[in-house]
């Protein structure tokens, strides 16, 4: 059965769940606030897998029907298992299998897909015990891994396209900025355009969905982003903040940082950039990562939704998709106007 580390991962997040049901809530740097706010009681994945902890054992059941009882002794086994392969295929791409965990997954998934939908922005669900409130809490979290690369926030798309119009040009000067095919092209050229004096505005989204979902955390998120995004070619920066800030002088930290959170929040947890968004969350518990020793951690979004934001804004950066796929930069004119596009696409840095 090969998955992709991420996917591994998604299956290592619920065994050490399963074993270690006390959430390890973490601040913004990932460091301690308490674990014992929260205990786990299910977690559940896809449509119909569910696993209930119940003493020392874990009932697994499809569509609620108990399915197989594994004690908690074979779950630690099988975890402890699971991330030393995890390591060991470090460098490997793309998907792949492990024979030492075949046995163990026909019992734990009962032939039922492992997975959570690819459309979905939550990986599972957990019915906790909060400590605080003394009521269970069915809360589904997106989980992060460091046991992979970095992980893509937002993926490109030809939903992710912003067009901007050169003002002050002329057809020698696009002609001279497209021959432009050094292995920084990007970076070049919008550095030749500021060179011949070409000012540079943003001009439209390609996708009104994509814009309609910005404008829902601010009407003028689409404009500030747009411009960041260029100012991280301007710049040559991948810092969200810096170039968001640089490109905006207007604002103030507080509304840079107050966009940013809104942005990067409803990407993970609410929409995807070509359907209409609702205004709501999916994911309603936060973020489970997993780190380097193999700990889940809980950036709790109901309790402590500031840690939240800052660990987002502080671990976002723009990423440069293929250039040639979208023909970013390639000065094209409509109507007697010139115009060039750049794509979006943001990324994890752990």
């Amino acid at each position: 059965m090969p998955f992709n580390k991420g996917e591994w991962s998604e299956l290592y997040t619920v065994l050490y769940l399963l074993e270690n049901p006390k959430l390890k809530v973490v601040d913004s740097t990932l460091n301690l606030i308490s674990d014992e706010l929260y205990e786990v009681k299910e977690v559940a994945i896809g449509d119909h897998l569910n696993y209930e902890r119940i003493g020392n054992n874990v009932v697994v059941k499809i569509d609620g029907e108990p399915k197989k009882k594994i004690s908690i002794l074979e779950i630690s086994a099988n975890r402890k298992r699971l991330f030393e392969e995890i390591e060991r295929c470090h460098d490997t791409k793309g998907a792949f299998g492990i024979g030492a965990m075949t046995f163990f997954l026909i019992d734990f998934a009962q032939g039922v897909p492992f997975k959570a939908k690819a459309i979905s922005k939550e990986d599972i669900r957990v019915l906790v015990y909060d400590r605080t409130t003394k009521n269970d809490s069915r809360l589904s979290y997106s989980i992060k891994s460091s046991m992979g690369s970095p992980a893509t926030i937002l993926n490109s798309s030809k939903n992710t396209d912003f067009k901007y119009r050169v003002s002050n040009f002329s057809d020698f000067k696009m002609q001279e900025i497209n021959a432009i095919n050094s292995k920084t092209k990007l970076l070049d050229r919008i550095s030749k355009i500021l060179e011949f004096g070409g000012v540079v505005d943003y001009n439209s989204m390609s996708s009104k969905e994509f814009e309609s979902n910005l404008k829902k955390i601010s009407e003028t998120l689409p404009s500030h982003l747009a411009n960041a995004l260029l100012q991280s070619y301007v710049l040559n920066t991948k810092k969200l903040y810096k170039a968001f800030s640089n490109a905006n002088k207007d604002l103030s930290d507080a509304i840079v940082t107050e966009e940013l959170a809104g942005l990067i929040k409803a990407i993970s947890f609410g929409f995807v950039p070509g359907k209409l968004w609702n205004g709501t969350m999916s994911v309603t518990g936060g973020i489970l990562y997993v780190d380097r020793q193999g700990n889940v951690l809980t950036l709790d979004l109901t309790k402590y939704p500031q840690e939240v934001e800052r660990y987002l804004i502080n671990n976002t950066k723009f990423d440069s998709p293929s250039s040639t796929r979208y023909k970013m930069l390639e000065i094209f004119k409509e109507n007697g106007n010139y115009y060039f596009t750049l794509n979006l696409q943001l990324r994890s840095i752990r």
